[in-house]
């Protein structure tokens, strides 16, 4: 029986497909300034290490081993095996990805956009938001102790903030509990393998017959014997046994952080620098020590610019 769905839902589903179209354009032409950026500038990473299209597995191998998904071999951040079609066999044939120096970023928390029009949603009320701030060069900024506190122009060369979207939630992140030891690099290699290729164990009602029989078999490459087979189980059946085996948690992210960097350094153009979703509080700054008084110049001499920041 066919599947029918409501006029409703199916205007729904073609504004989401619109919107998701429209985004994507968007997403490649963010990727592709991205890939076009200075190569000494290897600070700047977001859409390539932060975008949908980076997938949950190259996040959660960052998370486990600190190699991020954008790679000298794999910039875009794709990092999945790439497979070639053989027409004269019909096979499938999964090519080796490049050697080379590999890119290490480690964090106890990593994570991707949900989708394209999330992160373009994101960076363009980034951009409105903060255009006040990009003028400037000088923020007021206070510090000291609450009866004494100090107020002095400092120069600010990045613009943080943290912006919400239409959407109920931004991205997922993976967060590795701290309290925990950290699996050696080689035990979650092999987790994740037998993860993606269903590989089953011993269960509980094994012997150490049972293991040794299963050892036997293994190393004379023969069929594991039926009595055996009965007595295994897939070792993680779905995503959430593997995430508890390594002390790992995914959690729903509802904002964005946003990075700008001045470039020049001395100029007022300002570059993505990084953007990635969290549960922080909405906020806006400049990077500057101390907190912000909501206040800049352009220069020194200059007038003095009030931004309203509770607006943000």
């Amino acid at each position: 029986m066919p599947f029918k769905i409501s006029e409703e839902q199916r205007a729904a589903l073609e504004k989401f497909i619109g919107q998701r179209a429209k985004a994507q354009r968007t997403h490649e032409q963010f990727l592709k300034k991205e890939m076009n950026k200075n190569p000494k500038q290897t600070a700047f990473h977001s859409i390539s290490r932060h975008g949908y299209q980076t997938g949950w597995e190259a996040q959660l191998v960052r998370l486990m081993t600190g190699e991020t998904p954008d790679q000298p071999f794999a910039p875009t951040g794709v990092r999945a095996k790439i497979q070639q079609w053989e027409r004269s066999t019909g096979d499938k044939v999964t090519l080796p990805a490049p050697g080379g120096n590999l890119r290490y970023a480690a964090a106890d928390s990593t994570g991707a956009f949900l989708g394209p029009e999330v992160e373009v949603a994101a960076i363009n009320w980034a951009a409105g938001k903060t255009r006040e701030l990009q003028a400037g060069m000088f923020a007021e900024m206070e510090s000291g102790p609450m009866i004494n506190r100090v107020k002095k122009w400092e120069p600010y060369k990045y613009i943080e903030c943290v912006v919400r979207t239409q959407y109920p939630y931004a991205g997922i992140s993976f967060v590795r509990d701290k309290t925990k030891e950290k699996p050696k690099k080689e035990v979650f290699e092999e987790a994740l393998n037998d993860y993606f290729t269903g590989e089953k164990v011993l269960n509980e009602t094994a012997s150490l017959y049972d293991e040794m029989l299963l050892r036997q078999a293994k190393a004379s490459g023969s069929g594991i014997p039926a009595k055996v087979q009965a007595k295994m189980r897939v070792r993680f059946p779905n995503l959430a046994d593997l995430l508890t085996f390594l002390n790992v948690e995914a959690i729903m992210m509802k904002h964005v952080r946003i990075v700008l960097k001045r470039v020049p350094e001395n100029g007022f153009s300002w570059k993505l620098h990084t953007a990635y979703a969290v549960n922080d509080g909405i906020q806006l700054r400049p990077d500057a020590p101390g907190k912000w008084t909501g206040r800049i110049k352009a220069r020194q001499d200059g007038p003095v610019v009030t931004i309203n920041n509770l607006a943000f």
